[in-house]
């Protein structure tokens, strides 16, 4: 029987991740100029111990993270490289002490860094807040949800989080300060942002749908909005007194309601394109009446900025 006289043995896939040591340096230079002060301050790093810098730390965080590493692996990694020879436990522990840190860089990463042109200067936050459904692999397609904060005078990031698929939007998730301006879409609902910002000490300006809120007048009469907007004028605004109840109808706030349409020109053009969209998707013989509500695209809006300020208008019945 012939026997093979060279290695039929496929080479083992090298170990570890390999990274370019010049794209490295790179991010390295993209961070701000405190970052590693910032993981003093954050605890992320306390002493040194079987970690050479807090760069190797860094390196270790976004394998983990890249990878999907458990502990263990993430220690063995580590061992390979020449990063560090901890264990799981210990290396567990970094990356519980390093989440404010993570949170830090994740908001410096991403951004300007620069407070816009246009924007007053002021004492509190302005965050416009969103929230994103992500996959993960071999999930159902919405698997978790990430909620971010984005502070708009800093240009950074100021919080995210990361919750199972079940957490609706909802500014619980953020911590708030006294003096904060908080902008959401419509898909947050109105009387639950309306009571989690004021028991916090913040603002909030908050986009509305017709369908999606109860407005009433002083006298607990419902507010026909589309009723108001038809009465108003092109390109003008308007604002009126309003109130909205929380979401087990326990507390009622006054608010103030703005309304901004657009030029006729535009207004018309807008409900033509939104017209044409819901054809598109559903054929033609969909109902368009939801188009009709394009004169006003993001312009329907609720704020509860002060409650003690003097309204200009209030709605008569």
């Amino acid at each position: 029987m012939s026997s093979m006289t060279h290695d039929s043995q496929k080479p083992a896939p090298p170990q570890g991740v390999q990274w370019n040591e010049h794209d490295w340096q790179d991010l390295l230079k993209r961070l701000p100029s405190d970052w590693e002060a910032q993981a003093v301050q954050l605890k992320a790093w306390q002493r040194l111990r079987k970690l050479a810098s807090v760069a190797d730390l860094l390196r270790a965080l976004l394998v983990y993270a890249a990878c999907g590493y458990s502990f263990r692996q993430l220690g063995l990694w580590a061992t390979l490289v020449g990063v560090g020879c901890l264990s799981e436990r210990a290396w567990r522990k970094r990356v519980e002490r390093a989440q404010e840190w993570i949170r830090w860089v994740l908001g410096a990463l991403i951004g300007s860094q620069q407070s816009p042109e246009w924007l007053p200067q002021r004492s509190g936050r302005i965050l416009l807040v969103d929230g994103s459904r992500l996959k993960t692999p071999a999930g159902s397609g919405e698997d978790v949800k990430v909620h971010s904060a984005y502070e708009l005078g800093a240009g950074r990031l100021a919080e995210v989080r990361v919750a199972d698929r079940h957490s609706g939007e909802g500014l619980h998730h953020f911590a708030l300060r006294p003096g904060d301006v908080v902008v959401t879409d419509a898909g947050y609902q109105l009387g639950a942002s309306v009571q989690q910002g004021q028991a916090q000490g913040a603002f909030g300006v908050h986009r509305i749908s017709n369908h999606q809120v109860r407005l009433e007048r002083e006298d607990g009469q419902k507010i026909d909005l589309k009723r108001l907007i038809k009465h108003q004028k092109y390109g003008t605004v308007t604002q009126y007194q309003v109130w909205v109840w929380d979401p087990t109808h326990t507390q009622r706030f006054a608010i103030r309601l703005v309304i901004a349409l657009l030029p006729r020109k535009q207004a018309m053009q807008a409900r033509a394109r939104k017209q044409e969209r819901i054809r598109h998707k559903k054929g033609s013989k969909a109902n368009l009446a939801p188009a009709w509500w394009a004169l006003s695209p993001r312009h329907i809006f609720i704020m509860h900025l002060t409650n003690r300020r003097k309204e200009k208008r209030k709605i008569q019945g």
